[in-house]
């Protein structure tokens, strides 16, 4: 440790230390501090250092040799849920490590801070999805000869930015201690009876992976149980766990260590089987998950809400709440112009959360498999986990996004105004492949089996194989396109600036039909019960036969028609004239009502559970029933 011509602690004369984070371990053995190495422009990183209190030399150099060969092992790791060592030396009687910065939460805050707002524990999926890959990460440190020994909450942190989870503190403590049968280190609550008599083998962590897991699906500190060792079942305190979950904790937490799983490995297939029956969050039938509510596009609702419906509340977000809301099981979802993602319940319109991403948003976000996922202004497509709050992942892009996503199967798929189309893989974000379509895509992908539509302001309409990203067919229009098409019986319709609203056969990309309505069109089409529905900029709302291309009515609004319908129960809902929500019966066009809010609408409608909601330029969203 030396001291520069500033004043400044150096370690290893290339460490600055900076800020003390945190003193633990047991009694004062244990301090860790923030660092920045000089070596590599100042890089933020954690020094660990560690007292060795032993008065004999013989036993220092001796624990000294073990912690440098430890060390070194460490710096070898490399795996995306351990905390990265990237030194080790000894300086003036104490031990250091020297390890990356991460920022993010403790598992235990994040627990704590979920129960304050949802008034419960996580979910079984949120459970396992957090102990999959500490399992995962145990399974590489048994794989190298390397025990935790101290796997708890407080040791494992969440990294919002990157989405990782990351196990900070392993196989460190006991090379502190010379003979650990004698003086045996434990965590209360987490470390099973062997530990206790200064035992320690995978099968360990094992069961303190169990411990959490009881922890995180109950909220009760397992300290309570460290006596006896003697943890409730799962069903005695919560009734909405499987049987599995519960099989899978209670294995776990054998007192017995043969009782146990006999590897990391094992407990992480167990933990894969129960994951599978989870892997689909169900999402009721009256649910709008996506822009145009489905990823069909169609934007009619079934039979969710039938005629004028009144208000009922309004939410403030930020300025412009311009994206299309989505609603899963009871929740609204919408993001806003000013970088916020809001999550709000639908029968008191009061705020759940709020998400701040790094740019501004106007696309509508789509929720799958407890995900939501929205393109953003600052080029990136965002991944959050609408359970625990945060990110998974996000994938940069070379050009804002202002399309909306669709999500089918295993991708997510985007447009962006670099001129490429996107399949991101959903599971970490990674590229599965992109279509250069030469022309800024605006508008919201269509997908259907093994095929994705979209269209381009380059003037066509794209169909693309989803596995491989290759070109079936393009269709070209007169102009631009920036809305979105939509599907039906083995058609796809799509409307362009030329005026024209088309209907493509969807196999082959050949037209059927062509309707003129002598005005540009950036509506996207709503179908239900052999009818397409468009609205155009000359203030028009026309009702097409899908079949024949024929009008079957036409509604005339005094202003221009930018957003678009939706349908539910028999009835037409759309905003015009700035500020009236109109209400048609959508086999006559007859006006059926029409609402005055008296201030400017800026989304489209989206309707679920009886309920329709519009964001406002002014920040607002709206809630009739």
């Amino acid at each position: 440790m030396d001291i520069n011509q500033s004043g400044e602690v150096l370690l290893k004369n290339r460490y600055r230390m900076m800020d003390i984070l945190r003193i633990d371990g047991l009694g004062d053995r244990y301090a860790k501090y923030t660092v920045a190495d000089t070596h590599d422009n100042d890089k933020i990183m954690v020094a660990k250092e560690m007292i060795m209190s032993i008065s004999s030399r013989e036993e220092r150099m001796e624990m000294a040799e073990r912690f440098i060969a430890q060390g070194q092992k460490f710096i070898q790791l490399n795996h995306p849920s351990l905390c990265k060592v990237t030194d080790c030396f000894m300086e003036k009687g104490c031990l250091y490590l020297i390890m990356e910065f991460i920022i993010g939460e403790y598992v235990d805050e994040i627990l704590q801070s979920y129960i304050l707002k949802t008034k419960m524990p996580f979910t079984e999926k949120q459970t396992i999805e957090v102990s999959f890959r500490i399992c995962e990460a145990l399974e590489y440190l048994h794989n190298n000869d390397i025990l935790c020994g101290t796997l708890q909450p407080s040791n494992i942190m969440f990294c919002r930015d990157a989405g990782r989870l990351v196990l900070i503190d392993f196989g460190i403590s006991r090379i502190l201690i010379p003979e650990p049968d004698k003086f045996p280190i434990y965590t209360p609550g987490f470390s099973p009876p062997e530990q206790y008599e200064g035992i320690i083998e995978p099968r360990s962590d094992i069961f303190a992976l169990g411990a959490i897991m009881h922890y995180l699906l109950t909220g009760i500190d397992p300290k309570i149980y460290n006596v006896q060792f003697s943890y409730p079942s799962l069903s005695s305190i919560r009734t909405d766990l499987s049987r599995e979950i519960e099989a899978v904790v209670n294995k776990a937490l054998q007192k017995e260590i043969d009782n146990r799983f006999g590897s990391a490995t094992e407990m992480k297939g167990a933990l894969g089987v129960v994951y599978q029956r989870l892997a689909k969050t169900v999402v009721k039938k009256a649910s709008w998950p996506m822009f145009r509510f489905n990823s069909e596009r169609t934007g009619s609702q079934g039979d969710s809400l039938k005629g004028l419906p009144r208000f009922r509340w309004k939410y403030k977000t930020g300025k412009g709440a311009i994206s299309c809301p989505a609603v899963v099981n009871n929740v609204l979802y919408v993001s806003a112009y000013e970088s916020y993602v809001y999550a709000i319940n639908i029968n008191e319109g009061a705020g759940i959360w709020e998400y701040k991403v790094r740019g501004q948003l106007s696309s509508s976000p789509a929720i799958y498999d407890g995900a939501l996922y929205v393109g953003c202004m600052d080029c990136n497509l965002y991944a959050l986990d609408i359970n625990a709050i945060c990110l998974r992942w996000k994938y940069k892009t070379d050009g804002i996004i202002t399309s909306s996503p669709a999500v089918q199967g295993e991708a997510v798929y985007i447009g962006s105004y670099d001129s490429y189309f996107y399949a991101i893989d959903v599971n970490g974000g990674r590229l599965k492949w992109k279509f250069n379509c030469g022309g800024t895509v605006m508008a919201s992908p269509v997908v259907l089996e093994n095929t994705v539509y979209f269209a381009s302001l380059d003037s066509h309409l794209y169909a693309v194989d989803v596995e491989g990203g290759e070109l079936r067919w393009k269709f070209k229009t007169g102009y631009s396109i920036s809305s979105s098409p939509a599907i039906s019986e083995g058609k796809i319709f799509i409307g362009s600036y030329d005026g024209s609203l088309y209907c493509l056969d969807i196999t082959t990309g050949q037209l059927i039909w062509a309707l003129n309505t002598a005005a540009t069109i950036s509506s996207n089409p709503v179908i239900t019960a052999g009818i397409v529905y468009i609205g155009i900029h000359s203030g028009n709302i026309i009702a097409v036969d899908i079949s024949s291309g024929k009008p079957v009515w036409k509604y005339s609004t005094n202003d221009d028609f930018h957003n678009s319908p939706a349908v539910s129960g028999g009835k037409i809902y759309f905003c015009a004239e700035k500020t009236k929500l109109f209400v048609l019966d959508s086999r006559t066009g007859q006006v059926d009502g029409c609402i005055d809010t008296g201030v400017v609408l800026a989304s489209s409608p989206t309707i679920s559970d009886g309920y329709l909601f519009i964001g406002t330029v002014d920040g607002f969203i709206y809630s009739f029933k």
